[in-house]
């Protein structure tokens, strides 16, 4: 028997498209898959600014992405948030995040700071740092620096869900939710209300106010638990099957427990690796009573 030439064609057509399909569906079902990601700096709440610079390793290839300097806050006074050279780098399963001549509204200066992770284990270091005035270098462990009712600045926060490790840097709260609205503002907390109101770009009242109610009236949320958060440095890195996660965000820091920490971390819209917000190790709380002058 005879096969003519168009149906011989049209066999091998068949065939040929049908092997196209199968390869295609193959491709398709190899999601590509991140192992790493970093930013350096974040603000939610009056004043959003998505995660910059950010990247991401992808099925471990490098990523490195830089911006020349920052000062994205409004700036009504003294008060400033400015950032330099600032680089976030991702490869397989590490990450890191730095930046140079940090200045967090005077609050904490550095020459650098740099927050990383390798799998299961990060950390933050500082170099030539102060932290409300006080000499801050090396690595430094999970600590929260308790400026009530006002302020709330959080270091090394660590915390691990869906087989990823997320360090976080630095995160300044503004106002940070869950205070007595009806809490007088004492002359020593007064003397932080000039960094609040630069901050989020408000000119001081002619009225002082003098109870937190009264400061966020002046302030004028719109709705938000948090006035203003700024992230400086987060770093997310898948764990090792074969290593145990961290224990905790550095050797002088205390034993985990299930404290969660106040200010959650909102995940980047749409990033690939979302920041992980599950249990936090206890961190050391320091409460500061500011000389009152003047």
């Amino acid at each position: 028997m005879k096969t003519s030439t168009s149906t011989a064609a049209a066999v091998l057509g068949a065939a040929t498209a049908a092997a196209v399909l199968l390869l295609g569906a193959g491709a398709a079902s190899a999601e590509p898959h991140v192992t790493s990601s970093a930013y350096v700096l974040r603000t939610g709440g009056v004043l959003s600014v998505s995660p910059t610079p950010y990247a991401q390793s992808v099925d471990g290839a490098r990523d490195r992405e830089s911006v020349a300097d920052i000062s994205a806050l409004p700036q009504v006074g003294p008060a400033k948030i400015a950032l330099s050279a600032l680089v976030a780098t991702a490869e397989g399963n590490a990450a890191s995040a730095d930046v140079a001549q940090v200045d967090l509204a005077g609050l904490l200066r550095a020459d650098v700071v740099h927050t990383w992770c390798v799998g299961g284990e990060g950390g933050l270091d500082v170099v030539n740092g102060t932290l409300l005035g006080r000499p801050l270098t090396g690595p430094v462990p999970h600590q929260v620096v308790d400026l009530s009712p006002v302020l709330r600045l959080e270091l090394n926060a660590q915390s691990v869900e869906n087989g990823a490790l997320t360090v976080t840097g630095l995160r300044l709260s503004v106002l940070p939710s869950g205070g007595d609205l009806t809490a007088p503002l004492d002359a020593a907390t007064a003397q932080l209300l000039p960094t609040v109101y630069g901050l989020v770009g408000v000119a001081p009242p002619a009225v002082a106010p003098v109870t937190v109610g009264g400061l966020l009236d002046v302030l004028r949320p719109q709705g938000e638990d948090t006035l203003l958060s700024v992230t400086i440095g987060s770093t997310t890195c898948a764990v090792d099957d074969a290593q145990e996660p961290a224990g905790g965000p550095g050797p002088a820091s205390a034993a985990a427990d299930d404290t969660e920490p106040a200010v959650q971390e909102v995940p980047a819209p749409g990033s690939p690796v979302e920041a992980a917000t599950g249990t936090a190790p206890a961190p050391v709380v320091q409460r500061f009573s500011l000389p009152v002058t003047g």
